[in-house]
């Protein structure tokens, strides 16, 4: 670290693409769109992109960066974010990505007035039981609230494409993506009968990580349980994607600091680094 100093992130390549292919290699049905709020680093991207990934985008600034590291906004990049600034909405447009992720009234009509006749999916609410970060307190609509939403998007001249769930960022149980297969299996059976045919599901990201050695986590062995039930309940009629991030990019960067000082405090011995958690 002489000629670089500190603090600094060190992120390793080969750590990435070993991250995408085990993902990639044992859910042989996604397309992976990596989450770029996780780690939006050019290089990570780059390489990612280089690996054959597409990109989860939140942001115009995110959507930049991903067509700056090679990305085709139509074919490699997906909006999945259900609350998006309509200025952001109007640029991703503009520039031919044509994906959008919604769960309520007010955002379908945002998409209808600045991406006219986009593809959208409606994204469930389903258990985070189990999670770190538990997002279905804020995102998702309740199953019978689904298919509603997609015949109005499809009145407000959207094509109504799929339906998107997040099990919960760090989730550790793979019950969770079976019981939202179920739920998803339900809505696409009611779409149908309404008159809808969907062809798409994007399962979200929460996908693990092992952050300390004593931690065992078999992401491999999840991903093709995962399959496995994507299989036995939509076949090969339906497309699967999915957004990680933390699985991908979680353990492939380290941050190195160095000790600036040194104290006892109530009989204990402190360490301080030159960064921190406020740094």
């Amino acid at each position: 670290m002489a000629g670089h100093g500190t603090p600094i992130y060190v992120v390793s390549r080969s750590k990435l693409e070993e991250n995408f292919r085990r993902l990639d290699d044992n859910l042989p049905a996604v397309k992976f769109f990596y989450a770029v709020k996780a780690n939006p680093h050019p290089g990570i991207l780059e390489t990612l992109k280089g690996c054959g990934a597409g990109f989860d985008v939140a942001s115009r600034g995110e959507i930049r960066a991903a067509v700056d590291a090679g990305a085709n906004p139509r074919e490699d990049l997906i909006f999945a974010d259900t609350v998006k600034d309509p200025r952001h909405i109007e640029y991703a447009h503009s520039i031919g990505l044509d994906d959008f992720t919604f769960d309520n009234p007010a955002e379908l009509t945002q998409l209808a007035r600045h991406a006219p006749g986009a593809n959208v999916h409606v994204r469930l609410l389903v258990s985070n039981e189990g999670s770190v970060a538990q997002l279905s307190t804020k995102f998702g609509a309740p199953a019978d609230q689904a298919v509603p939403l997609l015949l109005a998007a499809k009145e407000a001249g959207l094509n109504p494409r799929g339906v998107s769930f997040h099990v919960g960022s760090q989730c550790l149980d793979v019950q969770r993506w079976y019981d939202a297969f179920d739920l998803t299996r339900r809505v696409f059976d009611q779409a149908r009968k309404d008159g809808l045919k969907l062809e798409m599901i994007d399962i979200g990201g929460g996908f693990p990580v092992s952050y300390r050695p004593h931690e065992k986590v078999d992401v491999a062995a999840m991903c093709r349980a995962i399959d496995a039930r994507y299989r036995e309940l939509f076949g090969e009629d339906v497309q699967m994607v999915a957004e990680p991030g933390r699985a991908v990019v979680g353990d492939a960067v380290i941050l190195v600091t160095k000790v600036i000082s040194e104290g006892v405090r109530g009989g204990r011995n402190w360490l301080y680094f030159d960064d921190g958690t406020y740094g």
